[in-house]
């Protein structure tokens, strides 16, 4: 019987019938865990029947069955114990790998057993040893669980780009794009797309990896999740995927193979990526909101009357504060909310022919007070957007700051 169903399901979801999609999908993704539950009756430490298991069902959010996941911490546990903590002397993204799986268990990745095994992902030259892939996968993991210095996550962003091949897309060697490493890069990359540089990468991979040839069932399982993580449709490749399945419910590395574990293990977590609409995104999505105006310290005289006694002594409106957002969210949208949890006068108009809103005035302080070169702009991470504050959409980790500008934004620090 559940032979037929796995065919049913298959041909439902080729046909491409939306609603019944949603559904098949939902019966897929829940028959393809007990799969893989069955195959794993006690997951350890390691890439196939450990960590990627583990992720995957947590990730899914379905019953598991009583001391399964228990048993994984325990025998984690033990492991981190027996190695004082080092899971491998070069190999790097066994650390990314176990971050992974203990965050979506709602663990700490920075204790387990007593040790830190999000430190290691500090160490960039070691991290980046054994290829960009060391790079994409440290990144993830720390982004994951915000864990980690802002530092390093932005070195590793700079080697994925700096690793990008000329024609576009990401390869392990060679200078022919490969679908998977590129599908992983993507990944990586799609919380950073505020930086233009980031975004002109991720443009084109996404055209590269259209083009790609797709020859194992990972190569698609990464593409679907590249496609989820950036918003974008992964419907052609969620049939590429189904045809890898085989009728025991398992999924092929290549058509020719027989059922494979770490192919299956990567193309339920793909499926749970589709259904779910996210796979790494584990935490509340949290920025920080900053307001500042001490660029005016340095021009009181030139003041409208009676404004001076707005600029606080330090010119901070507002101290840096960490606000939670849900996805989809905008700049305003946490701009908005912040001020008025806190009470601070603000003003703002639709200017229709920006598509967003322009602020005007905070703390009673508008534009054009200090000369005719001056107002507010807004920096996510120390760029100032092309963008209006309602037109900019939010990441996770984000550091949102308020400028006040007295001379069109000559005068603050990163914008040129």
């Amino acid at each position: 019987m559940k032979r037929i169903i796995s065919l049913l399901l298959i041909l439902c979801l080729l046909c491409g019938c939306k609603a019944e999609a949603t559904t098949d999908l939902t019966a897929l993704v829940a028959e393809t865990a007990a799969v893989l539950l069955e195959r794993t009756p006690e997951p350890s430490f390691g890439s196939v029947g450990g960590e990627w298991a583990v992720f995957g069902l947590c990730r899914w959010g379905g019953e598991l069955p009583d001391g399964w996941l228990e048993g994984y911490e325990e025998r984690l546990s033990e492991y981190v114990a027996g190695c004082s903590g080092i899971l491998h002397e070069r190999k790097y993204t066994e650390y990314s790998r176990v971050v992974l799986a203990v965050t979506a268990m709602g663990g700490d990745a920075a204790d387990v057993a007593g040790y830190d095994l999000t430190a290691p992902l500090e160490d960039f030259d070691q991290t980046v040893f054994q290829g960009v892939n060391g790079a994409i996968y440290a990144l993830l993991a720390l982004d994951c669980g915000n864990y980690g210095s802002e530092d390093v996550r932005t070195k590793y962003v700079s080697h994925i780009l700096d690793s990008e091949l000329s024609s576009g897309g990401w390869a392990l060697m060679g200078d022919a794009p490969e679908a998977d490493l590129t599908a992983m890069a993507l990944q990586a990359l799609a919380k950073y797309r505020s930086d233009s540089a980031v975004s002109e990468a991720v443009d084109r991979g996404v055209k590269v990896l259209a083009g790609c040839s797709f020859d194992t069932s990972e190569a698609v399982s990464q593409a679907i999740v590249a496609c989820v993580e950036l918003g974008l449709d992964a419907e052609d490749y969620l049939g590429r995927l189904l045809a890898f399945r085989t009728e025991d419910g398992l999924f092929r590395h290549t058509m020719e193979s027989d059922g494979d574990a770490l192919a299956t293990e990567q193309a339920f977590y793909a499926l749970v990526a589709l259904k779910n609409g996210a796979l790494y995104r584990m935490t509340a999505n949290t920025c920080t909101i900053e307001v500042r105006c001490d660029t005016l310290l340095s021009h009181m005289d030139e003041l409208t009357d009676g404004k001076a006694a707005l600029v606080p002594e330090d010119g901070v409106l507002l101290a840096r504060t960490t606000v939670e957002f849900e996805a989809g969210e905008t700049v305003f949208d946490v701009f908005r909310r912040c001020l008025r949890d806190q009470n601070i006068h603000f003003e703002y108009v639709d200017a229709r022919a920006y598509d967003s809103v322009y602020i005007e005035g905070i703390g009673n302080l508008y534009e054009f007070d200090c000369g005719e070169r001056s107002g507010w702009m807004f920096s996510v991470n120390g760029v100032f957007p092309s963008l209006g504050c309602s037109a900019y959409p939010l990441s996770n980790g984000d550091a949102i700051v308020f400028h006040y500008t007295c001379d069109l934004g000559a005068d603050l620090e990163g914008h040129g």
